[in-house]
């Protein structure tokens, strides 16, 4: 599986022929109902539930920031989910949670991981079929080998180098948050992209073509380095992903809006 997409007509193939794979459940937040009661809900089969609230930084006082290795580690343990060459398909509901989800797995080390084009919303749109049920989340650590992923630090930036960069711009910072928020106040010498402009209307990915000139209307310097931000460092992962369909590697500053607006003002 080369590919960083995978339709659902090729999950349920694949499914259909019984290839071995990891299916993880990555939904984040809904209106009406928990991501994990949804699972239970209605999920693809054999998928595991990956709690996206809990595989975060519990201390670092801001909403979603990456785990440390330890906690990444353990959860996979806990998941079965080895270093090797397994593949690894992501999804959650309208496909806003992969993206973070497919950042985390690259920032471990993690290769042939794929996001489920469109989402748990699409899957069933297009008539799949689901199962439901509560079954009991594992606890118990997995003890053998193969987990040996590795933290890389330098897929993020950190407040002070946007505070470094918003002022001498060596490198470009793409701010995904809706254009409203972005016009009330923004990061200085930013740009406003909104993550939601990445979709079709069926919440799959436009074509990298289409991507690449989205990007390019924004004004940025695609020689530069770019890093992505928006209000919790979650929706800036679906504008870094599809800047790896465009086939531009970025960066995210993992804090986003919630750490700036809070330490700009005592900087």
């Amino acid at each position: 599986m080369a590919s960083k997409l995978i339709t659902t007509r090729q999950l349920f193939e694949a499914l259909k022929a019984r290839k071995p794979m990891h299916i993880l459940d990555t939904t984040y937040t809904l209106p009406d109902i928990s991501p994990l009661e949804n699972h239970f809900k209605h999920r693809i089969e054999s998928s595991k539930f990956l709690d996206m609230k809990e595989i975060s930084d519990q201390t670092s006082g801001l909403t979603m920031t990456m785990p440390s290795q330890e906690h990444f580690i353990n959860t996979m343990r806990k998941l079965h989910v080895k270093n090797d060459t397994t593949p690894v398909i992501l999804y959650d509901l309208f496909n806003m949670t992969s993206p973070r989800a497919w950042f985390m797995f690259k920032v471990f080390g993690r290769n042939n991981v794929a996001i489920l084009d469109g989402g748990l919303s699409k899957w069933i749109s297009d008539s799949l079929p689901v199962i439901s049920g509560k079954y009991e989340l594992p606890t118990t650590l997995d003890q053998t080998s193969d987990y040996s992923y590795i933290k890389n630090s330098k897929l993020f930036r950190t407040f002070e180098d946007i505070v470094k960069v918003s002022k001498d711009k060596s490198e470009e910072i793409i701010d995904s948050r809706p254009a409203k928020s972005f016009q009330e106040s923004s990061i200085p010498n930013s740009f406003g992209l909104p993550f939601d402009l990445m979709y079709k209307n069926d919440k799959t990915f436009k074509k990298p073509e289409e991507l690449k000139e989205l990007f390019e209307k924004t004004g940025v310097d695609f020689k530069k380095n770019i890093i992505h931000s928006c209000r919790i460092g979650h929706s800036a992962c679906v504008n870094l992903f599809a800047m790896d369909l465009v086939g531009k590697e970025s960066f995210l500053y993992d804090g986003s809006w919630e750490e700036w607006s809070k330490k700009i003002k005592i900087a």
